[in-house]
């Protein structure tokens, strides 16, 4: 696909490929499903798909450019998706990494209605010299599948190609903006956008197909043997977010709903007829309240606390970067 990225991105795009594009937004999570809804419009419109940087979190200010490929075997997702997707550090070179003067170029990204103009989050391409302009999309098409896949194949309006005095035309790369993790499914447009459903293409078609490096695995291994837990060991595993949603309504002095969830997952998992001992839980959690850590283990459920496993001093504030 590409042999090696360039001092500007358009050398390096082949005339007769189409490209789709996108900007990661909010927290991991957020970013991880706006990937995946790339990824599904890459392949619905058969482009390659250039994956944006990946972040911590933007809401604390925290954009080192991550690459997703660090976290995640894109080799074996591009081949699974049939699709090549890949990464801007695929593209071109960014001045900072390869110590190159940083050439300029605009890329114009759709913008969800009432949204436009430049978009100054540090976020964005800027160590790759890439100054990026919003342009509204029509209000009467809406920011949903049938939007993403209206602009994806239709020619630009004439106020996109006023806004942009043309270049917008010659864009073979189509930016779908910052906002994809908030699209509704593509079966059903009336659903939660922050559910995946394991019918949703999103999910069948692309999600599923998604893996961790061999590196990340091994790094769940070892905290896992630390645990306790040996491989090959089934188990359930929960996420408990608190950290950022401490006094707010989403927060309770109980864990019920998680442990409704356990015990319905067990059934679901134990085998028929059989009486071997409930799955392990093991929680992964934001939370730092003693309080907290007593409703999990009262629950007989191991958690990961990173503080005791030394996870800041061994990997940083945002492995693997």
């Amino acid at each position: 696909m590409f042999t090696q990225p360039q001092a500007l991105y358009r050398d390096n795009l082949d005339p007769a490929l189409k490209y789709v594009t996108a900007f990661s937004s909010e927290g991991p999570t957020n970013q991880i499903f706006s990937a995946l809804k790339l990824v599904l419009a890459g392949q619905i419109l058969r482009r390659v798909t250039i994956l944006p940087l990946f972040s911590p979190n933007n809401l604390h200010g925290l954009w080192w450019g991550a690459r997703f490929g660090d976290f995640f075997d894109l080799k074996h997702w591009s081949e699974c998706l049939e699709i090549p997707v890949v990464e801007w550090h695929d593209v071109k070179l960014s001045a900072d990494a390869h110590r190159v003067e940083n050439r300029t170029e605009n890329l114009f990204c759709w913008a969800q209605p009432g949204q436009s103009g430049r978009w100054d989050e540090p976020s964005l391409l800027k160590d790759y010299g890439i100054l990026t302009t919003f342009i509204p999309t029509d209000k009467s098409t809406g920011w949903d599948w049938r939007g993403i896949l209206h602009h994806g194949l239709v020619a630009p309006s004439p106020q996109a190609l006023n806004a942009t005095k043309g270049e917008i035309a010659k864009q073979n790369v189509v930016c779908l903006g910052r906002d994809l993790y908030r699209t509704e499914s593509i079966i059903n447009l009336g659903q939660n956008p922050g559910l995946i459903l394991p019918e949703d293409p999103v999910w069948s078609h692309v999600g599923q197909h998604m893996h961790f490096t061999s590196r990340m695995i091994d790094l769940a291994t070892q905290t896992l043997t630390r645990l306790g837990i040996s491989s090959g060991d089934r188990f359930i595993g929960v996420h408990i977010r608190r950290g950022d949603f401490l006094g707010t309504q989403y927060i309770t002095d109980t864990i019920n709903p998680y442990i409704q969830e356990v015990e319905a997952t067990q059934n679901m998992l134990r085998r028929p007829g059989s009486s071997e001992k409930p799955l392990q839980v093991v929680v992964t959690t934001d939370g730092t309240q003693p309080a907290f850590f007593k409703l999990l283990e009262e629950q007989g459920w191991i958690y990961v606390n990173h503080t005791m496993l030394g996870t800041l001093e061994a990997h940083g504030i945002w492995m693997p970067g």
